[in-house]
Protein backbone atom coordinates (compact mmCIF):
# COMPACT_ATOMS: atom_id res chain seq x y z
CA UNK A 1 0.00 0.00 0.00
CA UNK A 2 1.68 3.60 -0.83
CA UNK A 3 1.76 6.06 1.72
CA UNK A 4 -0.71 8.12 -0.13
CA UNK A 5 -3.33 5.43 0.24
CA UNK A 6 -2.00 4.75 4.20
CA UNK A 7 -2.41 8.65 4.72
CA UNK A 8 -6.31 8.29 3.41
CA UNK A 9 -7.27 5.59 5.25
CA UNK A 10 -5.73 6.97 8.29
CA UNK A 11 -7.39 10.09 7.74
CA UNK A 12 -11.17 8.83 6.83
CA UNK A 13 -11.09 6.05 10.06
CA UNK A 14 -10.39 8.61 12.30
CA UNK A 15 -12.70 11.07 10.75
CA UNK A 16 -15.82 7.68 11.63
CA UNK A 17 -14.58 7.17 14.68
CA UNK A 18 -14.46 10.57 15.65
CA UNK A 19 -18.16 11.03 14.27
CA UNK A 20 -19.14 7.47 16.81
CA UNK A 21 -17.28 9.45 19.60
CA UNK A 22 -19.51 12.38 18.99
CA UNK A 23 -23.01 10.25 18.49
CA UNK A 24 -22.19 8.68 21.97
CA UNK A 25 -21.39 11.98 23.16
CA UNK A 26 -24.62 13.69 22.28
CA UNK A 27 -26.61 10.78 23.00
CA UNK A 28 -25.72 10.27 26.66
CA UNK A 29 -25.40 14.22 27.50
CA UNK A 30 -27.32 15.45 30.22
CA UNK A 31 -29.62 17.26 30.44
CA UNK A 32 -31.11 14.77 27.53
CA UNK A 33 -33.62 16.06 25.01
CA UNK A 34 -35.24 14.61 22.21
CA UNK A 35 -33.29 16.78 19.65
CA UNK A 36 -30.22 15.87 21.46
CA UNK A 37 -30.81 12.15 20.48
CA UNK A 38 -31.79 12.36 17.06
CA UNK A 39 -28.85 14.35 15.91
CA UNK A 40 -26.45 11.72 17.84
CA UNK A 41 -28.86 9.25 15.48
CA UNK A 42 -28.06 11.43 12.14
CA UNK A 43 -23.97 11.62 13.33
CA UNK A 44 -24.18 7.91 13.96
CA UNK A 45 -25.66 6.84 11.03
CA UNK A 46 -23.78 9.32 8.70
CA UNK A 47 -20.42 7.83 10.41
CA UNK A 48 -21.33 4.10 10.01
CA UNK A 49 -21.97 5.30 6.27
CA UNK A 50 -18.70 7.02 5.86
CA UNK A 51 -17.29 3.67 7.81
CA UNK A 52 -18.18 1.19 5.19
CA UNK A 53 -17.20 3.61 2.38
CA UNK A 54 -13.97 3.23 3.83
CA UNK A 55 -13.98 -0.43 4.33
CA UNK A 56 -15.46 -0.91 0.34
CA UNK A 57 -12.75 1.12 -1.16
CA UNK A 58 -9.76 -0.28 0.70
CA UNK A 59 -11.39 -3.72 -0.10
CA UNK A 60 -13.68 -4.75 -2.30
CA UNK A 61 -14.17 -8.07 -1.02
CA UNK A 62 -16.05 -7.14 2.40
CA UNK A 63 -19.12 -8.89 3.06
CA UNK A 64 -22.43 -8.28 1.79
CA UNK A 65 -23.93 -7.61 5.39
CA UNK A 66 -21.41 -4.65 5.49
CA UNK A 67 -23.02 -3.27 2.38
CA UNK A 68 -26.59 -3.85 3.62
CA UNK A 69 -25.81 -1.98 6.86
CA UNK A 70 -24.31 1.12 5.08
CA UNK A 71 -27.98 1.20 3.06
CA UNK A 72 -29.69 0.77 6.20
CA UNK A 73 -27.67 4.00 7.60
CA UNK A 74 -28.67 5.40 4.14
CA UNK A 75 -32.09 4.77 5.07
CA UNK A 76 -32.50 5.97 8.30
CA UNK A 77 -30.61 9.50 7.70
CA UNK A 78 -34.00 11.11 6.32
CA UNK A 79 -36.05 10.20 9.32
CA UNK A 80 -33.39 11.08 12.12
CA UNK A 81 -34.02 14.59 10.33
CA UNK A 82 -37.46 14.96 11.27
CA UNK A 83 -36.82 17.26 14.24
CA UNK A 84 -34.57 19.52 12.46
CA UNK A 85 -38.13 20.04 10.09
CA UNK A 86 -40.34 20.41 13.00
CA UNK A 87 -39.16 22.80 14.82
CA UNK A 88 -40.68 26.19 15.87
CA UNK A 89 -38.20 28.99 15.83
Amino acid sequence: MATLDQLLLLVSGLGGLHGLLLAGYFFFRQPSAWVNRFLAGLILMLSIRVLKSVLFYFNPAIGKQILQLGLSACFLIGPLNFPAFTRQI
